[in-house]
């Protein structure tokens, strides 16, 4: 039996060894970037990318290498409602942390960010000899803090351990930041995916697209919204144009293809989104759209 054999019969026996308390099992995505797919397998449509961190209900173990799971994170608009969204992951991007609970990876929550132009933040574990360099994971990234101080905050690793990031790179879930502190952080980080490719199912630095954008702009600067665009439009309250304040998200409709896109209002006549095959700025009168509504906060 190969080595990744063995790995995966153990995580198949981890699972059926976890008490469900009432629940699916958790595991906790152990990779950068994990892509959720909607079948088992690489050529099944990408639906979403879960960051390092996030918790998922287990629904599914194959013996195939396949997990299918139920994101806690991130929801999409199914039939009307706003659910978790429901994918397959290889196994071998998930770990299953010892002696913790689905709560340990949900409650006191931090979203980690990068200060500066980067899109990733150095994650480190603290060593006899001081801090010792763990791994770097994508903004977004939410984690729970153990223990905080002036200068650094103590998280929970994926695989149960502590780890360390610099207090600069944290942030805490929030609705009570005022609009013009939330619309600055927010085009902020979603400024900095310009000129990178837009990718179906994207959530990450080598490529995302346009509601995961969104999503995860949002998401880096404190608030929550669902993932695909339905759920986005259905979530936040319909505006007048002539309402628009800078953040407000733009739901648009490509004059050729008919797809949807969505954007995000960054002043007059200018929105950020997916423009053709890359994030860009492009000008709301241009032609390329055949109709927009205007979603606020």
């Amino acid at each position: 039996m190969t080595r990744n054999r063995i790995l995966l019969a153990v995580f198949a026996i981890a699972l059926t060894t976890i008490p469900a308390w009432g629940q699916a099992p958790f595991a906790v995505v152990k990779s950068r970037l994990a892509d959720i797919h909607a079948m088992p397998g690489e050529n099944s449509a990408r639906q979403t990318q879960a960051l390092y961190g996030e918790v998922v209900d287990i629904l599914q173990n194959r013996p195939d290498g396949w997990t299918s799971v139920s994101l806690y994170w991130q929801k999409h608009s199914n039939g009307g409602s706003i659910t978790p969204i429901i994918g397959w992951t290889r196994t071998t991007n998930l770990t299953i942390p010892p002696g913790k609970s689905r709560d340990d990876f949900t409650r006191n929550t931090a979203i980690l960010f990068n200060p500066s132009k980067g899109l990733w933040v150095p994650l480190y574990e603290r060593a006899q000899d001081g801090l010792r360099f763990v791994d770097i994971c994508p903004e977004g990234t939410l984690l729970p803090i153990t223990r905080k101080s002036e200068s650094e905050i103590t998280v929970l690793l994926a695989d149960g351990r502590e780890g360390v990031v610099s207090a600069s790179n944290v942030r805490m879930l929030s609705d009570t930041a005022s609009h013009a502190d939330f619309a600055a952080a927010l085009l902020f980080h979603a400024g900095k995916f310009v000129g990178r490719p837009v990718v179906s199912g994207g959530l990450g630095p080598d490529g995302i697209d346009g509601s995961g954008l969104v999503h995860l702009a949002c998401r880096v600067a404190g608030r929550l919204i669902p993932r695909d665009e339905a759920g986005i439009s259905d979530t936040l309250r319909a505006k007048d144009k002539s309402a628009l304040v800078t953040g407000d998200v733009i739901m648009l409709q490509h004059a050729f293809s008919g797809q949807p896109g969505t954007a995000l209002y960054a002043g007059p006549n200018e929105a950020i989104g997916a423009v053709s095959t890359n994030i860009g700025r492009f000008a709301l009168d241009d032609r390329t759209w055949l109709s927009t509504t205007w979603r606020g906060f």
